[in-house]
């Protein structure tokens, strides 16, 4: 083989390595911004699952079925887990949440929990000014990508003159958990008393994980 040929084939061999080298350096670069574009587009889409100015949050879907009957799906964009809490005290009673993992938060990590919705986010609100829910959001730090939470907690709405109250409670029907992006909800009841206080009307919402 002449100098020529063996010029050749060194150049075509440093050709591809250097090709290589500049492939490798864009994916490097290049793969953490496209998975950090598509986080973000997650973060937006389940945001607006979780935003009461829309018709088909969680939120809006819950209070729809408490208020005329019947059941209804909610589907998410994302997998993620679930957890209902019926329990009467506590930071997380009577709520629902949804956790999942993304690079793309809008909640600041280890804070806590920090309130989505406008408005009164106390324990009550009053009839007619404030919502049944409040949202919440959360960003735990760990040690691959943030964990975001999520959480729709129902309570208490009372008139001016304290007469006379009404709240959304939670059941779980079946586990209080699941892995997924879907659930059933479904009205357990008509509005009824409270037994420990019947000035207080409480609509009964049953939560199947699917």
């Amino acid at each position: 083989m002449g100098m020529k040929g063996q010029t050749d084939i060194i150049s075509v061999i440093i050709i591809v390595v250097i090709s290589l080298g500049l492939v490798s350096t864009a994916l490097m670069w290049g793969m953490p911004l496209i998975e950090k574009r598509q986080d973000t587009v997650i973060i937006e889409r389940v945001d607006k699952s979780f935003d009461l100015n829309s018709v088909n949050s969680l939120p809006r879907k819950i209070e729809a079925v408490a208020r005329e009957g019947g059941q209804t799906i909610f589907t998410i964009d994302t997998r993620g887990k679930w957890y209902l809490d019926n329990q009467t005290v506590g930071e997380n009673n009577n709520s629902i949440r949804f956790s999942f993992v993304s690079s793309s938060y809008k909640v600041d990590q280890n804070i806590g929990w920090v309130p989505l919705s406008t408005g009164n986010p106390g324990p009550t609100g009053t009839l007619g000014i404030d919502e049944p829910s409040v949202v919440f959001g959360r960003t735990d730090k760990t040690e691959e990508k943030p964990d975001i939470t999520y959480k729709v907690w129902f309570r208490e709405l009372w008139n001016a003159a304290g007469t006379k109250g009404y709240k959304i409670v939670l059941f779980a029907e079946g586990s209080n958990s699941s892995i997924g992006n879907s659930i059933k909800i479904s009205r357990r009841s008509e509005p009824k008393p409270d037994l420990t206080n019947e000035k207080l009307m409480i609509t009964e919402i049953n939560i199947l994980f699917g």
